[in-house]
């Protein structure tokens, strides 16, 4: 089985679907700590005259020390409806706006408590659109004591950079994943050649390749 594993980002690039769709099975991972200054909660569109604007979703108490399953959203509609209302002020005229603009707004609109479920949903709808029939699982609390064992493990070594024959903490996260999940295969984005080396999985059977 080939696999893939990601952070659930907000309406992801293309790339993130290619990924999707060149796996078995895609993992959306919630386990790991939240990225305050990343894309989980924010993206950009082009609005008229070819400039670019963001659109947000607001964040109770952003933190890097939260998980990304723990992270909430502001429960107020505010937010959702100046993402709907950007939108709909720059692509109105666009040629399918009539046929997308529903399926975006139903969306945003979605109420979820936390920001994995959320961008989860959104996620799992693209590929329902977009036709992609890669198994995608979202929900992995069954991984829990496995990231327990490794913050402990890591943390008496010295942090997660620390390399015991030549494997990291991201490494080994990744391959006691594939191995638990009898994957022989583990597919990631291209930018993953500065974290993953091919030789370190191939210790475990394991085929690491990359997308371009």
């Amino acid at each position: 089985m080939k696999i893939g594993i990601m952070q659930p980002y907000f309406f992801p690039y293309i790339g993130y679907f290619q990924l999707i769709n060149a796996v078995d099975k895609f993992i959306i991972y919630e386990n790991l700590n939240y990225i305050v200054d990343g894309w989980m909660h924010k993206n950009r569109i082009l609005i008229k005259k070819g400039e670019i604007s963001s659109i947000k979703i607001h964040i109770m108490g952003k933190s890097s020390n939260s998980k990304i399953s723990e992270t909430k959203l502001v429960k107020d509609y505010y937010w959702k409806r100046k993402i709907l209302n950007t939108v709909k002020q720059n692509y109105c005229g666009a040629s399918n706006y009539a046929d997308f603009f529903p399926f975006f707004e139903k969306m945003i609109k979605a109420d979820f408590d936390d920001i994995h479920n959320y961008n989860s949903n959104i996620i799992i709808n693209i590929c329902n659109y977009l036709n992609i029939e890669t198994n995608i699982q979202f929900d992995n609390k069954n991984y829990l004591p496995l990231e327990k064992e490794l913050d402990a493990t890591y943390k008496e070594k010295k942090g997660e950079n620390y390399c015991d024959e030549g494997i990291n903490k991201k490494t080994e996260r990744v391959i006691e994943i594939c191995k638990k999940e009898s994957a022989y295969s583990f597919i990631n984005p291209i930018g993953g050649e500065k974290l993953y080396i091919k030789e370190k999985f191939r210790r475990f059977g394991i085929d690491l390749s990359f997308i371009q």
